[in-house]
């Protein structure tokens, strides 16, 4: 086998590796975003598992099914990320209703690639050689420019929510969205280049791999520690109140030593707010207002003990 195709499968196999660690990681995580990340790694994992497959395609029609079905994997990839910019900027953009006709949009582009395979308006293949292994590399035709040019107004899209989010912000919060927008642009730089260096073998499928990866350890990782010590003072470690932190997505990021020990969790605050509810039967507690406030009583052990319960969300 040539050294240049081993080259080709070992990145393929790393970045497979990868994204399935952060898939089965993703499994224990509950953050409200966490199914849609998910999602984009199940669909990253597909098109790496293709294109190492294209390196083995024996035929003209194998690699032109191959080529169309990796290109309905990116579309994917996009449709998947553009939902959690929204997902990560719903205190922003209320109105979604506007998302129904992106939704339409990316099915009519999808249904235009998978039409290549019989009309192949979209792009041919042709047998290449890599050092001295053969590989079907894809040809574009004229039809091609409609589907970039959906492709490129889906990207700035999802730029532009980010953005618009950022400039929303507290520098406090800039940290996680700047990631967020770094990790697209990788994706978009990778993609460029192998388009205007001519590869042979579709190499942007790494950058998205590292989009994605970025993407998961921002949003289902990082549980925001300098902002915690930002906001956490010595009053805060040391009172014998119960203090709870939610982030902007209203995820529990901390809790004290008082509330570790009251709620009986250690270092999974997932279920900190469903505990709140469900000890003190607060059948009206929810976790996306902005402020609360309720006064409760709690039997310990046999002892009748009142609570008041404030709660507010700080940024902002």
């Amino acid at each position: 086998m040539d050294s240049v195709v081993v080259s080709f499968i070992s990145m393929f196999a790393c970045a497979f590796v990868v994204l399935a660690i952060c898939l089965i990681r993703t499994i224990k995580k509950r953050q409200a975003v966490a199914p849609k990340v998910r999602l984009l790694i199940i669909v990253n994992i597909v098109s790496v598992v293709i294109q190492a497959a294209l390196l083995f395609a024996e035929d003209v029609q194998t690699a032109l099914m191959l080529h169309t079905f990796y290109l309905v994997c990116i579309c994917g990839i996009r449709y998947v990320a553009l939902k959690i910019a929204v997902e990560v900027t719903k205190y922003e953009i209320t109105n979604i209703k506007i998302f129904y006709f992106v939704d339409a949009i990316i099915a009519l582009d999808v249904l235009l690639v998978l039409s290549n395979i019989f009309t192949q308006s979209l792009f041919t293949t042709q047998k290449v050689m890599i050092g001295n292994w053969y590989y079907f590399t894809t040809v574009v035709q004229p039809l091609a420019t409609l589907h970039n040019i959906v492709s490129c107004g889906f990207l700035m899209l999802i730029a532009f929510i980010i953005i618009y989010k950022l400039a929303g912000l507290s520098p406090a919060y800039y940290g996680k969205y700047i990631i967020l927008l770094a990790s697209f642009t990788i994706a978009v730089v990778v993609n460029l280049l192998y388009k205007f260096l001519n590869y042979a073998v579709d190499i942007s499928v790494l950058g998205y791999t590292v989009s994605v990866v970025m993407a998961y350890l921002v949003l289902l990782e990082n549980k925001q520690k300098a902002l915690i010590d930002k906001m956490l003072s010595r009053i805060v470690l040391k009172t014998d109140d119960i203090i709870v932190f939610l982030d902007i997505e209203g995820e529990c990021v901390f809790v004290n030593d008082v509330a570790k020990s009251f709620f009986g969790v250690k270092d999974d605050y997932s279920l900190v707010i469903k505990q709140i509810s469900k000890m003190f039967k607060l059948e009206n507690f929810d976790s996306e207002r902005l402020e609360y406030s309720t006064l409760c009583t709690m039997s310990d052990k046999g002892e009748q003990k009142h609570y008041d319960i404030v709660y507010k969300k700080l940024y902002r």
